[in-house]
C-alpha cells in the first residue's frame, strides 16, 4: 500500500503504480485538479465538495487535462461538523485503485499515524534527521530506535490505561479535538516527569508546609507518580 499527500502526488506516479503487480495506493490530489466527470465535461475538484459534509466516487475518470489517463478511481470526502468537533478544514480527494470509496478513505487515514511516528523520530523525539549517518551506521540507529520506540509507545499506552495522562503533558487545549499528545510522546516523559518529582521532593514538601490546603493535591500528584513508575 503506498499513501502519498498532495506533495507526492501526480499521474505519472499513480499511472506506474497501476501497473504494478499487486500494488495499491491512496495519493491525495490537489483541490483545484480537474476530472471528466463525463464525456468532455471537465470539473475541479473542489467544485464537487463545496461544503462539508459532501463524499463522493467515480470510476473510469480521466485526472487532469493535459495528462489525464483513463479508467482512474477518484474519491471526495469533507467530513462534516458533529456536535463540538470541528469539521475537516479541507476536503480529500483522492486518487486510488482500492475500488471502494470506504476502503479507500480507511486506507488514507493511515498516513496521519505514520506522519505522528516520523514527527516522533525526528524532531519530536530521537532527532534522527540531524544524525546525518548513512548505510550499516543508519540501519543500526533505526534498529535500536525501533527498540526505543517501541518501549516508549508501550509505556505511554500503560499510562493512558491507568488514567494519568493528565501529569505527564497537557491533554485538552481549546477548540481542539484530536489528542495533542501521542503515546510515544506520553511514554517518552512520564519517566522525566517522575524523575522530576523526586528531584524536587524537598522543595515541594517546604512549599506543602507553606500551604497545606494543597496537600490533597500533592498526595494524588505522588500516588500518580507511583502508577507511572509501575509502567516504567
Amino acid at each position: 500500500m503506498v499513501l502519498g499527500d498532495r506533495e507526492f502526488c501526480s499521474v505519472g506516479l499513480a499511472q506506474w503504480l497501476r501497473e504494478q503487480a499487486e500494488t495499491y495506493f491512496c495519493l491525495r490530489l490537489k483541490k483545484n485538479e480537474y476530472i471528466e466527470i463525463e464525456q468532455n465535461i471537465w470539473k475541479q475538484l473542489k467544485d464537487l465538495a463545496p461544503n462539508s459534509g459532501v463524499s463522493f466516487y467515480f470510476k473510469g475518470v480521466k485526472i487532469t487535462k493535459t495528462k489525464g489517463f483513463a479508467q482512474g478511481e477518484v474519491v471526495g470526502k469533507w467530513s462534516r461538523k458533529y456536535r463540538d468537533k470541528k469539521s475537516s478544514e479541507d476536503a480529500w480527494f483522492i486518487s486510488t485503485n482500492l475500488g471502494s470509496f470506504s476502503q479507500a478513505i480507511s486506507s488514507y487515514k493511515k498516513r496521519f499515524g505514520i506522519e505522528e511516528m516520523f514527527r516522533d523520530i525526528k524532531s519530536g523525539g530521537y532527532q534522527i534527521d540531524k544524525t546525518l549517518v548513512h548505510g550499516d551506521r543508519l540501519i543500526s540507529l533505526l534498529l535500536l530506535i525501533t527498540l526505543a520506540y517501541s518501549s516508549a509507545f508501550l509505556t505511554g499506552e500503560k499510562i493512558q490505561k491507568k488514567r494519568q495522562i493528565k501529569y505527564v503533558s497537557r491533554v485538552k487545549e481549546k477548540n481542539r479535538y484530536v489528542k495533542r499528545h501521542s503515546y510515544f510522546y506520553i511514554g517518552l516523559h512520564g519517566k522525566d516527569w517522575v524523575e522530576s518529582l523526586d528531584f524536587f521532593e524537598k522543595i515541594a514538601e517546604s512549599l506543602m508546609s507553606l500551604s497545606p490546603h494543597k496537600r490533597p493535591n500533592y498526595k494524588r500528584g505522588n500516588r500518580a507518580a507511583t502508577l507511572i513508575k509501575y509502567t516504567l
